[in-house]
């Protein structure tokens, strides 16, 4: 008697969902033979006000696809699954109840597809099934990126495979590089595919010569500031306005916090242009479907690769140098997909001969090193490559995307310290080594310590 295999499928975005289905759709995942549960978590901070409500354009996808929704907020409640952490004690009794929530067995026979093994909850799941074989699905461009953080052994063992959307054919992601598992890529014309499968003639449009601006959040995670975002909606505007588009659709991430877009309307209508801000839930691949525009601007967004890749729509990136500066500290996991984004639709970059995919795999990799060099030491030599190829004066410069200091420090570059004098030189003027005054020296306002602001204060008002 054969035993049947069940699957689990965790996601928290309705993307993930897309991407589930593509990669089911292109045998990429193959059926079980069991149950197919689709396992939802809200993530947001508030879920309460924020509930995780499918698209109605994901529902044929989710009935066709999945035998069970199940979503793991309701079971965790008041606790964010993200905040879902079981004591190591009370790991069997945590297996039996999910099992019976999601109506699996509590056995090997149920398979994970985990969608970040480095956080919870998909952390959390690894451990309550433990030893069950996992599977890690990407939806999008953080796939790119190393692990942040080391796994054991006995961890890597299980993961088998690492399931992603094909954003630049032929090159490898660095997620779980350092394991075993197989990179399964999913090319991004099964998203087309399986979108405009559920589109009908009655809810599609014709194709118009609009500009699409896929908006971010990246001063929410305190990477830049409010204005300086703002600034960049702004540029992204302009340069629609140059290549000669009348007519601008704006659309908010989803995850992002409350934004008003009235200065990004006045900027746009003030030369004359249409602006429009689109506030649909539905994964902006059936946006562009339904109407294809004719560039798609963004920071570094998931949504503009696939737009690009699986549309053929041009992609603009604004703003990637100004991130590749700011990002900190210099292994956020965010730095590749800005560094892709960078090298292959930046206006200056796009202005150059295309970057062959070797060396796009290259520059992944040499930034890889760089930024968990204790998890990948095997591409140091890749890193080395890199430097070496890519002079100041190159068209990508290293400098570019690996920060001097990092390169000093892992001894990639010979340090900026000023060599040691030899015998025959003059020591140096007195008058150059002289250290600053002590901070605690200065008597201005602006240096006291704030104790002291607070006495004075005191005395003032009494």
């Amino acid at each position: 008697m054969t035993t049947s295999t069940h699957h689990i499928y965790q996601v928290s975005s309705q993307f993930q969902i897309l991407a589930v289905c593509a990669a089911l759709k292109h045998g990429s995942i193959p059926r079980p033979t069991g149950k197919s549960v689709l396992l939802i978590c809200n993530n947001a901070k508030i879920p309460e006000t924020h509930p995780f409500i499918v698209a109605p354009e994901l529902h044929g996808l989710v009935e066709q696809h999945f035998d069970t929704v199940v979503h793991l907020n309701d079971l965790t409640h008041p606790l964010r699954p993200v905040d879902f952490s079981p004591a190591r004690a009370h790991v069997h009794i945590w297996r039996r109840l999910l099992a019976t929530y999601l109506g699996v067995p509590a056995s090997p026979a149920v398979r994970l597809f985990l969608e970040s093994v480095q956080t919870n909850p998909a952390r959390a799941l690894s451990e309550i099934f433990y030893d069950s074989p996992l599977s890690v699905h990407a939806d999008g461009l953080m796939v790119y990126s190393p692990s942040r953080q080391r796994f054991s052994p006995q961890f890597l063992a299980r993961v088998d495979q690492v399931i992603y959307l094909d954003m630049r054919p032929g090159v490898r992601p660095m997620l779980l590089n350092e394991s075993s598992a197989a990179h399964v890529a999913v090319p991004t014309s099964s998203i087309r595919d399986i979108v405009e499968a559920q589109l009908t003639d009655t809810n599609t449009q014709p194709a118009g010569e609009y500009a699409l601006i896929l908006g971010q959040y990246v001063a929410a995670l305190s990477i830049i500031s409010r204005a300086e975002e703002d600034a960049l909606y702004l540029a992204m505007i302009d340069h629609a306005i140059a290549a000669g588009h009348r007519e601008i659709v704006f659309r908010m991430h989803p995850s992002a916090p409350p934004f008003s877009p009235h200065v990004l309307r006045d900027h746009a209508q003030s030369q004359g242009v249409q602006f429009h801000v689109d506030t649909s839930s539905c994964p902006v691949e059936f946006m562009v479907a339904r109407r294809l525009p004719a560039m798609v601007l963004s920071i570094f967004s998931t949504g503009m690769v696939t737009a690009s890749q699986a549309f053929s729509i041009p992609g603009v990136a604004i703003g990637t140098d100004l991130l590749l500066e700011r990002l900190s500290p210099f292994q956020n996991s965010n730095r590749i997909p800005v560094t892709i984004c960078d090298l292959l639709y930046a206006p200056d970059t796009l202005a150059a001969p295309a970057m062959p995919t070797a060396e796009v795999q290259q520059t992944i990799e040499a930034v890889s090193y760089c930024m968990q060099p204790q998890i990948n030491p095997q591409l140091r030599e890749q890193a080395e490559a890199f430097i070496a190829n890519h002079p100041l004066d190159h068209t990508f410069p290293w400098r570019r995307y690996i920060k001097k200091k990092r390169a000093e420090s892992l001894g990639l570059v010979a340090s900026r310290k000023a060599a040691q004098p030899s015998l025959g030189d003059s020591p140096p003027a007195p008058e150059a080594t002289v250290a600053p005054a002590p901070r605690q020296a200065s008597k201005t306002p602006a240096h006291r310590s704030t104790l002291e602001r607070l006495i004075q204060r005191l005395r003032r008002a009494s």
